[in-house]
C-alpha cells in the first residue's frame, strides 16, 4: 500500500510506480503522470497543502510529511505522504521524491474507536449524572437527617461519582484532541493539594 513518485524539478516531468497508479486509481497505459493528476482527485484544502508542501520541499530543502484524502471513485482514502528533495552538485534540489502510504484500513480503525469512545462516555456520564442527583438529595437532607458517618459515606460516593463523571468528560476530550477538534492549554497544579485527594482513594484498598 506505500506508492512511490519523483519529479524532476528542471524537465517538469514525473515517474510514478506501478502501486501508486493503483492507489490513485489510475491506470499506466492510459493515464500520464504529473503534478496535476497526483493531486486531481484531492479536496480543494489537502491540494494547496500538498503543493505547499512540494515548493517547501525544493526551496527549504528540508524532508516534508502531510496526510491527505483522495476520492478513488466513489471512496475516500486518506493517504500519508513523504517526500524529500535531491539536490544536485550546484547545492540546488533537482528532483523531489516521495511516497503515498495508504492508511484508509487504519484511518477507518480510528475512527471506529473513536466512535466506540465517545459512545461509551457518554453511556458512562449518563447513569453518573442521575447518581450525581440521588446523593444530592441524601446530602442536602432531603430525604432525612443523615448520621456523621452516613454523612461521610454519602459524601465519599459523591466524590467518587464526580471522578468518574470526569473520567468520562476526559475520554470525550482525548477523541475531541485527536481529531483537533480540541487545543489542550496547560496551567499549574497543586500536588499539596492533589495528595490528600490520591491518598484517600487508596486508603481503602490499604
Amino acid at each position: 500500500h506505500v506508492g512511490s513518485w519523483e519529479y524532476d524539478l528542471n524537465a517538469k516531468t514525473m515517474h510514478w510506480s506501478a502501486e501508486l497508479y493503483r492507489i490513485l486509481g489510475y491506470k499506466p497505459d492510459r493515464d500520464v503522470p504529473s503534478c496535476v493528476a497526483l493531486t486531481a482527485h484531492m479536496n480543494e484544502d489537502d491540494r494547496r497543502s500538498f503543493q505547499q508542501l512540494c515548493d517547501e520541499v525544493a526551496s527549504s530543502q528540508k524532508p516534508r510529511r502531510g496526510n491527505f484524502r483522495v476520492d478513488v471513485g466513489d471512496d475516500t482514502h486518506y493517504l500519508h505522504a513523504e517526500m524529500r528533495p535531491v539536490v544536485g552538485h550546484e547545492g540546488k534540489s533537482e528532483w523531489v521524491i516521495g511516497t503515498m502510504h495508504d492508511v484508509t484500513d487504519a484511518w477507518r480503525l480510528e475512527e471506529a474507536r473513536n466512535d466506540f469512545v465517545s459512545l461509551a462516555s457518554h453511556q458512562l456520564r449518563t447513569p453518573a449524572t442521575v447518581v450525581k442527583q440521588y446523593l444530592h438529595v441524601l446530602l442536602d437532607g432531603m430525604a432525612g437527617r443523615l448520621t456523621p458517618e452516613q454523612q461521610t459515606l454519602a459524601q465519599k460516593a459523591f466524590d467518587g461519582n464526580e471522578r468518574q463523571l470526569r473520567i468520562a468528560n476526559d475520554l470525550m476530550r482525548v477523541v475531541q484532541f485527536e481529531s483537533g477538534r480540541l487545543k489542550l492549554k496547560k496551567s499549574s497544579a497543586d500536588l499539596a493539594k492533589l495528595l490528600p485527594t490520591v491518598i484517600a482513594d487508596l486508603r481503602p484498598q490499604l
